[in-house]
């Protein structure tokens, strides 16, 4: 039987989904996220079929990181001088804990 607290957002008393502290192994490091909501998600997506992507551009990247990564919170300039393979691992955690990668396919991964 599908338990719905494995398949929810966790929110707080305002509707906003809440962060989460989430170990991300290319860093070997924790970070604080908020996930991506499915209207988030579906905008994301749309923007990348328009320009015909299968990934984010460094513009999507960097407003994915500034607006979902809690902790460390990086400004624009920072993330302009920001190591690739970090913005990759940041952008991956996001998405792989906002339910847009099945939990199987997270294991493929690591």
């Amino acid at each position: 039987m599908l338990d719905k607290n494995k398949v929810l957002f966790e929110r707080d008393e305002k509707g906003e989904v809440l962060p989460k502290k989430v170990f991300v192994e290319a860093l070997k490091d924790d970070i604080v996220i908020t996930p991506l909501s499915w209207g988030e998600w579906k905008r994301i997506r749309t923007q990348m079929l328009l320009i015909n992507k299968q990934e984010t551009s460094q513009e999507q990247c960097f407003e994915l990181i500034q607006n979902h990564c809690v902790e460390p919170k990086f400004s624009l300039a920072e993330l302009k001088a920001l190591k690739p393979f970090v913005a990759d691992a940041i952008e991956n955690a996001i998405y792989n804990n906002s339910g847009i990668v099945a939990d199987d396919e997270k294991k493929k991964d690591t």
